[in-house]
């Protein structure tokens, strides 16, 4: 049961896909989300669509079995009161969380690189943490296996994404900070567009992962929140800035910028950004960066999931 809307983006329910992807040939799955979302689903045969902005222990009782499934959630609507009760009925529980503090669930997941055991409080629970347990779609596990592509100095072509909701118009506000960059040459805006160009300012939007590592490939820098992307990211190997404008970014902010994998721009709800120094710098460490990246994912993130699955299931 993933997070999804328009306002809080779609990281969330990408990783829940991610999931499903690594368990599908050994476990039966089932992707829950609100019916609007519908069409977002890749499992359309697999997908339990609810109307209630988050299902409660009724809807879940109606459909699920205690004693052979798994519940995994995966967003903000899910309080404590909530996964305990879950336990109440017999469930076995799977948390994917950005956030330390108390663990109630069988398995947690948290995939920043520095997640580490001392943030939790935890007795029974199996931590799943750091970015060997990444939640990747296949086809960024897969990438991660190649070798990044050849750096290319002065950065000219730009990728920017801050996700499907983008609430503070990061999209805008980079895409003039690059117009008084003079080696920029075009900037590629990710995000919920409708595939458009402004000159040589591009826009898209819905793309698949093959498409979103095809734009990864031909980027020279890639500007965007530290989030699930960014990880995906790391699988290709792009020099980066990255910035937060939510608490749960600051875990992949932190450890990234540490690791040398990406420059930390700052919060962009109160910090200024020097972006041409930034963007000098990067051209300075691009290779630092990119090593840092690719050491990050291996590429055998799904077979350490599923072994964590089949023990919570044995």
């Amino acid at each position: 049961m993933p997070e999804l809307s328009d306002t809080t983006g779609y990281g969330h329910f990408y990783r829940s896909v991610a999931l499903m992807q690594m368990l599908e040939t050994e476990f039966d799955t089932l992707l829950c989300l609100n019916r609007k979302f519908e069409s977002k689903s890749p499992f359309p045969h697999r997908s339990f669509l609810y109307d209630v902005q988050y299902p409660g222990i009724s809807e879940i009782m109606g459909q699920f079995d205690p004693i052979n499934d798994v519940i995994v959630t995966d967003g903000y609507g899910v309080d404590a009161r909530f996964q305990l009760k879950l336990k109440e009925h017999g469930f076995r529980t799977v948390r994917v969380d950005d956030f330390g503090g108390e663990v109630y669930s069988d398995l947690f997941i948290n995939h920043a690189p520095n997640a580490k055991g001392s943030d939790y409080k935890s007795d029974r629970s199996t931590l799943l943490l750091g970015a060997d347990y990444a939640l990747l779609r296949g086809e960024y596990l897969k990438r991660a296996e190649h070798p990044a592509p050849a750096v290319s100095k002065p950065f000219k072509k730009v990728l920017l994404m801050f996700g499907g909701a983008d609430p503070l118009s990061l999209g805008i506000k980079f895409n003039q900070l690059l117009g008084s960059e003079s080696q920029v040459e075009s900037v590629t805006t990710l995000g919920n567009y409708e595939n458009n160009a402004i000159g040589n300012h591009y826009y898209k939007g819905n793309l698949s992962a093959e498409e979103l590592i095809a734009e990864l490939e031909s980027a020279d820098l890639v500007i965007c929140a530290a989030s699930t992307f960014f990880m995906e990211l790391c699988c290709v190997g792009v020099p980066c800035l990255l910035v937060t404008f939510g608490d749960d970014q600051k875990g992949i902010a932190d450890s990234s910028s540490k690791l040398g994998a990406a420059i930390y721009l700052g919060d962009m709800r109160q910090d200024e950004v020097d972006l041409t120094s930034a963007i000098a710098r990067a051209e300075l460490e691009a290779q630092t960066m990119i090593d840092a990246q690719k050491s990050l994912i291996d590429g055998k993130q799904a077979e350490r999931i599923k072994k964590a699955f089949h023990e919570l299931c044995a």
